[in-house]
């Protein structure tokens, strides 16, 4: 992982990226945070580009975590480094799709190679700009998220397909959705979100009661050798 050995922390889609980038085969990432419960439709296992969902911001919103202004501006001052289409690509629009990557992947290898490979160098390239930003986290989600359709988008392969449509709610364990929850941001932490996943597990999928319990004391144990 030399590419991105000095980073900051906060950029927590380096790493993801990095692993996309080295993909020579077909592949499907799943979020640490992420519940798959039940197999993928063949839809998504066949598409060219999966995502977990569509979100739409608009670049003139501060309150977005989408800060596209903000990012752009921090890099125009600090004579950092975006791919020459970046620009012409939102300078004439308003309101932008971006993709939700709790799930990510697809049989396009060579179009997700380099859009993680550009992604990765728009965090590399301007490493220096990142310290005088408090926004990183957004970085994020712009670098991977919103750079994924710009890529597709400018590649004129706009070719995705997504899990859920921006009519449903995949980060809700509470919904009607029996496939896919993504515990985004605090929920984690949640007690209320916990004690929702573990109804859902004892009603739909005990069987991984004894696998996940079994996982726990390995985990332990490898903590235990290491100290």
């Amino acid at each position: 992982m030399n590419e991105i050995d000095n980073m900051s922390v906060k950029w927590w889609a380096a790493g993801k990226l990095l692993a996309y980038s080295k993909q020579d085969e077909p592949f499907i990432h799943l979020d640490g945070d992420v519940f798959l419960w039940d197999y993928l439709p063949d839809r998504i296992m066949s598409s060219p580009v999966l995502a977990q969902s569509p979100e739409f911001f608009n670049k003139y919103d501060t309150s977005s975590y989408y800060r596209l202004l903000e990012l752009e501006e921090l890099i125009k001052f600090g004579n950092g480094w975006l791919p020459n289409y970046w620009n012409s690509y939102t300078s004439n629009i308003e309101v932008f799709e971006a993709a939700c990557c709790g799930i990510f992947g697809g049989n396009d290898i060579n179009s997700i190679n380099n859009y993680s490979t550009t992604a990765i160098k728009i965090i590399t390239e301007n490493k220096n700009i990142w310290d005088n930003w408090n926004g990183n986290a957004c970085g994020n989600v712009l670098v991977e998220q919103f750079f994924l359709i710009l890529f597709l988008n400018v590649q004129g392969n706009k070719n995705i397909e997504y899990l859920f449509d921006k009519t449903k709610n995949p980060f809700s364990p509470n919904s009607s959705n029996t496939t896919y929850t993504h515990l985004i941001a605090n929920s984690k932490n949640n007690i209320q979100v916990q004690r929702l996943v573990e109804k859902f597990i004892l009603n739909h999928c005990i069987e991984f009661i004894p696998r996940t319990r079994k996982a726990i004391e390995a985990i332990n144990k490898e903590k235990c050798y290491q100290e």
